[in-house]
């Protein structure tokens, strides 16, 4: 028994040391941001984080309104949060109320609002530009422990310690987004990040903190502490 956890511990270490939990980083973009944008309406999330509930008692109907739920929630946690981090208030953001009223309004779809052209979006919003995020699992069904698990029994039956690159190409990356379009269609600002190796917790909170985390101070309007840059 000892020599087994022996052996769990190495592949622990040996798995983690070979997950690049930082990922990439694409920018693009981020010279063409216009100051003179001093108002912004920030769009519901889109989410593409897996299940909200357990399998066996949940419908593809109610997955779909858990998940908009969430979009909601995750727009409502970034309109209260931008507004404390804005350095000399150089840029207000459009109160989520007025946002989410106005949009109701369309009496569009979730899926139709966020395919809307930007700039008459802009106009009809009376915003200068709009921000768009976006939180993607490459695989939400992903459990690092049960990976580990699989890589415990291989290693005792065939006597080595490693990470297929089979199960290395099933791992979860997630890929956190934002984009800022002004009020003529263009794209003034985007940043993305891509995480690899983390377990595919879709609980609001945790995505809204390292959505922050890794993007949100980025923004160009925003004031970032040293505590708060990216890793």
């Amino acid at each position: 028994m000892f020599n087994k956890l022996i052996l769990y511990c190495l592949i622990v270490i040996v798995f983690l040391s070979n997950v690049d939990t930082y990922g990439q980083d694409y920018k693009s973009n981020l010279d063409d941001y216009n100051d003179s944008i001093k108002t912004i309406a920030i769009m519901p999330f889109r989410l593409f984080v897996g299940r909200n509930g357990a399998k066996t008692d949940t419908t593809a109907d109610m997955e779909k309104g858990a998940t908009i739920k969430k979009s909601y929630l995750m727009q409502q946690k970034l309109s209260d949060w931008l507004p404390k981090n804005i350095k000399h208030q150089s840029v207000s953001i459009l109160e989520v109320t007025k946002t989410d009223s106005l949009l109701r309004k369309t009496k569009l779809s979730f899926d139709a609002l966020l395919g809307l052209n930007a700039g008459a979006l802009c106009k009809y919003l009376g915003v200068d530009a709009i921000a768009y995020c976006e939180i993607k699992m490459s695989n939400p069904d992903y459990k690092l422990g049960d990976v580990i698990t699989e890589d415990l029994v291989d290693a005792m039956v065939s006597n080595t310690i490693g990470v297929s690159s089979a199960k290395r190409d099933k791992m979860n990356n997630t890929t956190y987004a934002m984009r800022i379009v002004d009020n003529t269609g263009k794209e003034v600002w985007r940043y993305a990040r891509e995480i690899r190796g983390y377990s595919s917790s879709n609980n609001a909170d945790k995505l809204f903190d390292t959505f922050n985390y890794y993007i949100s101070n980025n923004l160009p309007f925003v004031t970032s502490s040293p505590s708060s840059k990216r890793r």
